[in-house]
C-alpha cells in the first residue's frame, strides 16, 4: 500500500516536471516566433531605409546602352545623351513600366484630367491647373505634386522639396516610386490632391501604355534621343 501511494505521488511529481517543461517549450516557441518576426521587420526596415537612401543620394547603379565607337567618349563626358521623357520610359525595366502605367491610369481616373507629354516629362491639368507631373530619372519614376514639402517632413512619406527649381514651382514636392510600398503612398499622395481639387474619381482605368525596350541607335533615329558632342577644354583653346 505505502509503495503504491509513493509510485502515485512520483508519477504526479513527474506529470509536474512534464507540464512544467512543456510550459516552458511552448513560451520558448511562442517567444522565438515573436523574435524572428521582430527581426525580419527590423531588417526589413533597414533594406528599405538603405534602399531609399540609395536612391536619394543617387548611388542606384544605372546600367546603359552605350554605342560602342561612343564608349571612351562617353566616359570622359565628350559625348552626352539628351533622353526625351519617352525614350526614358521605353528603356525602363518592365516592373518600372507597370508602376508607371497604374500611377498614369490613377490620375487619369479622375474627371476632366488630361495629359502632355513635352521631351522631359508629362504634365497633368484639369483645365489649366496642374495636378501633376511626372519624370523619369536614371532608372526611377518621379512624382511631383502640388503640396507643400514642409506638411510631410515627419510623416511616412520621405518626400523632396524641389519648389525652386523652375520647372517644378507649381509642383513642390517631389515622391521617388521605387518600390511597390511608395507605389501605394504615391496613389495617396495623389488622392489627397485631387480631394483639394474637388474632382471626381470614377472606374480606374485600365489602359496598357506599355512599349517595348528599344536600344540607343533605334532611339536616335527615331529622333527620341539627342547624341550631343561637348567641346573639351584644350579644343576651347
Amino acid at each position: 500500500m505505502f509503495n503504491a501511494i509513493k509510485i502515485f505521488g512520483n508519477w504526479q511529481e513527474i506529470n509536474e516536471i512534464l507540464a512544467i517543461v512543456l510550459i516552458v517549450l511552448i513560451m520558448a516557441i511562442i517567444f522565438g516566433l515573436i523574435f524572428v518576426e521582430i527581426l525580419f521587420l527590423v531588417l526589413n526596415k533597414k533594406e528599405e531605409e538603405e534602399e531609399d537612401i540609395k536612391e536619394e543620394e543617387g548611388e542606384v547603379e544605372e546600367k546603359e546602352e552605350i554605342l560602342k565607337e561612343d564608349e571612351e567618349s562617353y566616359k570622359a563626358g565628350i559625348v552626352v545623351y539628351d533622353r526625351s521623357f519617352e525614350a526614358r520610359y521605353i528603356q525602363l525595366s518592365d516592373e518600372s513600366k507597370r508602376r508607371y502605367i497604374l500611377i498614369k491610369n490613377e490620375i487619369m481616373s479622375y474627371d476632366k484630367v488630361h495629359s502632355r507629354r513635352s521631351w522631359k516629362r508629362e504634365t497633368y491639368k484639369n483645365g489649366r491647373k496642374v495636378l501633376a507631373k511626372l519624370s523619369i530619372r536614371g532608372k526611377t519614376i518621379c512624382l511631383y505634386l502640388p503640396l507643400n514639402a514642409e506638411d510631410y517632413t515627419e510623416s511616412k512619406y520621405k518626400v523632396q522639396d524641389v519648389h525652386d527649381t523652375k520647372a517644378y514651382k507649381d509642383t513642390g514636392l517631389m515622391y521617388r516610386i521605387i518600390n511597390e510600398r511608395r507605389m501605394k503612398y504615391a496613389i495617396e499622395l495623389i488622392e489627397e490632391v485631387m480631394n483639394k481639387n474637388g474632382l471626381k474619381k470614377g472606374e480606374t482605368q485600365n489602359i496598357d501604355y506599355y512599349e517595348p525596350y528599344e536600344g540607343i541607335v533605334e532611339l536616335i533615329e527615331k529622333g527620341l534621343i539627342k547624341r550631343n558632342v561637348r567641346k573639351v577644354k584644350e579644343e576651347i583653346k
